[in-house]
């Protein structure tokens, strides 16, 4: 009984190796959204909070701006994707 309760306790332990802190910036700037990565952005979609794609652009630069002139006030998310990666942000416009 002993014997299984240590093996019991040698399992495996979920880690978080190779996850680091997202380098995903989001802000916005007068009338644009803003969007900043250390990496190339790839593909970046900007969504309301019912979930409708508002505008979609893709980018192989480090920086994006998406304008937002003519969005009403409310809640946006925006999303990143790049090899695989994605990423979202909510902001408020």
């Amino acid at each position: 009984m002993i014997a299984d309760l240590k093996s019991c306790m040698k399992a495996d332990v979920l880690g978080t190796d190779g996850i680091g802190k997202s380098d995903f910036l989001v802000y916005r700037d007068r009338n644009s959204f803003v969007v900043k990565s250390s990496n190339n952005l790839g593909k970046v979609e900007l969504y309301d909070v019912s979930g409708k794609l508002i505008k979609s652009k893709i980018s192989f630069e480090k920086e994006i701006r998406l304008d937002c002139d003519l969005l009403n006030s409310g809640v946006y998310i925006i999303k990143e994707e790049n090899s695989g990666n994605i990423q979202t942000k909510k902001i408020i416009k």
